[in-house]
Protein backbone atom coordinates (compact mmCIF):
# COMPACT_ATOMS: atom_id res chain seq x y z
CA UNK A 1 0.00 0.00 0.00
CA UNK A 2 1.31 3.57 -0.19
CA UNK A 3 3.25 5.31 2.53
CA UNK A 4 0.46 7.77 3.04
CA UNK A 5 -2.47 5.42 2.98
CA UNK A 6 -0.55 2.77 6.10
CA UNK A 7 0.13 5.92 7.95
CA UNK A 8 -3.84 7.08 7.84
CA UNK A 9 -4.70 3.26 8.56
CA UNK A 10 -2.25 3.16 11.66
CA UNK A 11 -3.91 6.39 12.90
CA UNK A 12 -7.48 5.28 12.26
CA UNK A 13 -7.19 2.03 14.28
CA UNK A 14 -4.60 3.54 16.96
CA UNK A 15 -1.85 1.28 16.04
CA UNK A 16 1.86 2.38 17.80
CA UNK A 17 5.14 0.79 17.68
CA UNK A 18 5.37 0.10 13.46
CA UNK A 19 8.50 1.09 11.34
CA UNK A 20 8.87 0.43 7.72
CA UNK A 21 11.37 1.85 4.39
CA UNK A 22 9.37 2.61 1.46
CA UNK A 23 10.30 2.27 -2.38
CA UNK A 24 8.55 5.31 -4.64
CA UNK A 25 6.01 5.56 -1.75
CA UNK A 26 5.03 2.35 -1.69
CA UNK A 27 5.49 -0.12 1.58
CA UNK A 28 5.10 -4.06 1.38
CA UNK A 29 5.33 -6.15 4.06
CA UNK A 30 8.75 -6.97 3.92
CA UNK A 31 9.28 -3.65 4.63
CA UNK A 32 7.14 -3.40 7.77
CA UNK A 33 8.68 -3.69 11.12
CA UNK A 34 7.07 -4.19 14.40
CA UNK A 35 8.64 -3.40 17.77
CA UNK A 36 9.16 -5.81 20.65
CA UNK A 37 7.04 -7.59 22.10
CA UNK A 38 5.03 -8.53 18.99
CA UNK A 39 8.25 -8.19 16.30
CA UNK A 40 8.98 -11.68 17.07
CA UNK A 41 5.20 -12.62 15.78
CA UNK A 42 5.23 -10.21 12.75
CA UNK A 43 8.53 -11.85 11.70
CA UNK A 44 7.66 -15.52 12.22
CA UNK A 45 4.03 -14.76 10.20
CA UNK A 46 6.47 -13.16 6.82
CA UNK A 47 8.65 -15.90 7.22
CA UNK A 48 6.09 -18.88 7.16
CA UNK A 49 4.09 -17.37 4.61
CA UNK A 50 1.16 -16.41 6.48
CA UNK A 51 1.58 -13.17 4.92
CA UNK A 52 2.77 -12.83 1.56
CA UNK A 53 4.57 -9.37 0.65
CA UNK A 54 3.52 -7.80 -3.02
CA UNK A 55 5.44 -5.71 -5.28
CA UNK A 56 5.00 -2.66 -6.11
CA UNK A 57 3.77 -2.08 -9.54
CA UNK A 58 6.08 -2.03 -12.62
CA UNK A 59 5.45 1.57 -13.43
CA UNK A 60 6.18 2.54 -9.94
CA UNK A 61 9.44 0.78 -9.17
CA UNK A 62 12.48 2.33 -9.61
CA UNK A 63 14.02 -0.13 -11.47
CA UNK A 64 11.33 0.16 -14.03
Amino acid sequence: MTATDLQEWLKSVSATGWEWSETNGWVSASQLRRAPALGHLFAYLLASNFIVPMQAPAALRADA
